[in-house]
């Protein structure tokens, strides 16, 4: 999401709809922190969801910036974890078989707090261990 403004794509023109349809367009910001600071007020106005639709760019600014396969692999964990689903299978072995990773904690959610904090959510969560984690919080 930030790696095209870090490599100079302009931010700008973006529109950003709420559920109700109400939109609100930028058609032209000096750069993406106040498209950040003007979105972010918008949305906590619009009941903190929002969509956006901004970073237009051409396909050769697209392959100059863009973190390489993030989108691919965004694709198959989705399609690994609903085919675990399907399959009645571990959503959570399907993610770690595509992403080569490994579980580190195994838990429940205890508790969460939440709070918003100039147009942040903010908060904490408890996650009590469970099974070989039983003993870690």
């Amino acid at each position: 999401m930030k790696s095209f403004s870090i490599y100079g794509v302009k931010a700008t023109p973006a529109a950003i709809c709420d559920v109700r349809h109400n939109t609100a367009l930028f058609p032209d910001l000096p750069d993406t922190k106040t498209l950040e600071r003007y979105a972010r007020a918008v949305t906590i106005q619009m009941g903190g969801h929002a969509g956006y639709a901004f970073v237009p760019m051409s396909g050769a600014e697209l392959k100059r910036t863009v973190i390489p396969h993030t989108m691919t692999l965004a694709r198959d964990l989705g399609a690994a974890v609903e085919a675990a689903r399907r399959a009645h299978t571990d959503p959570i072995a399907a993610a770690l078989g595509v992403t080569g990773g490994a579980v580190l904690f195994g838990g429940k959610i205890a508790d969460v707090e939440r709070r918003m904090a100039a147009g942040f959510a903010r908060g904490a969560v408890r996650l009590d261990g469970l099974g070989t984690c039983a003993a870690r919080r």
